[in-house]
């Protein structure tokens, strides 16, 4: 298994992450505003797919911002680390 970051430090694996899950975000909300709206690409309301990724970008990177090496979320690393 790959070490995780530190309480309060991210890697630059963790951004990569971020950039996946925004990717996969806003293809998942496009699709869902596609059967919404029937099929109709022109109606397709871009700022809300983008806003979507973009929000669960970062919320991935503070989720990892605040989780220890351990996966421990808001708990500081143990002394020995």
């Amino acid at each position: 298994m790959k070490k995780q970051s530190k309480f309060f430090r991210l890697e630059l694996n963790d951004f990569w992450k971020g950039l996946l899950i925004s990717v996969f975000t806003a293809i998942i909300t496009a699709v869902g505003d596609l059967i919404q709206k029937d099929g109709s690409i022109e109606e397709l309301n871009y700022k809300v797919i983008m806003f979507a990724g973009l929000a669960a970008g970062i919320a991935y990177i503070k989720k990892n911002l605040f989780t220890n090496s351990e996966g421990k979320i808001l708990k500081g690393e143990g002394k020995n680390k």
